[in-house]
């Protein structure tokens, strides 16, 4: 094998390795951010609940604008 093959083959595997760790990174980010949107959820599907005790008619409307947001997510 000649050294240019060697460094060909050392430049592939560098940028495999630098690819593999900010696909990593990212894995990361994402799971953090739904995460995120998990509790943001719960959160307001426990407003929703407590709103909807409440038995108002604006009440109502910002539960029924609530769900429609949850729909609409990306």
């Amino acid at each position: 094998m000649s050294e240019s093959e060697k460094t060909i083959q050392e430049q592939c595997y560098g940028t495999c390795w630098g690819a593999q760790q900010r696909i990593d990174e990212l894995t990361q980010q994402l799971n953090a951010a739904n995460e995120r949107i998990k509790r943001l959820e719960e959160a307001g599907d426990k407003m929703e609940a407590w709103l909807r005790d409440e038995r108002l008619d604006a009440v109502q409307h910002t539960v029924s604008k609530w769900n429609k947001a949850k729909e609409d997510k990306p």
